[in-house]
């Protein structure tokens, strides 16, 4: 897990870190985490939200979990997380602790699926264009 990790970060940063471009972020990014408590926090704790963060504007410290339990303030949440490229989209749900690793295997099991699918689908229609 640790070597796709990598792997990801590097991807991320080539595509999202241009040095060349004007206004490249320089300085620290808050974690994802960080971000995710911040925005309950702010927020007041609901039942429900979502909201979506640019990879960009993030340390992604929480890479490779996809269903999972996060407390704040003694409130728990369950949060469904995925990559939405440019983005990281968090969908939270106010509900007891749960053992979610199951789930979280089930989820992302699904990503790696659907990114193979995409993959075969991007090489089926460079050898096969439209229209001819």
């Amino acid at each position: 897990m640790e070597a796709l990790r990598r792997v990801h970060e590097a991807a991320l940063r080539l595509l999202l870190c241009r040095p060349w471009a004007s206004g490249a972020a320089s300085g620290p990014k808050p974690r994802a985490s960080e971000v995710l408590t911040r925005h309950l926090l702010q927020r007041r704790l609901p039942h429900w939200t979502s909201f979506c963060v640019p990879y960009s504007a993030v340390r992604n410290d929480q890479f490779g979990l996809s269903h999972f339990n996060w407390r704040v303030q003694g409130a728990n949440y369950h949060v469904l997380r995925t990559g939405c490229f440019p983005f990281i989209k968090y969908h939270c749900s106010k509900a007891p602790w749960q053992d979610l690793a199951g789930q979280n295997r089930f989820f992302t099991v699904l990503k790696v699926i659907n990114l193979e699918t995409d993959i075969l689908l991007m090489v089926y229609q460079t050898g096969y264009p439209a229209g001819k």
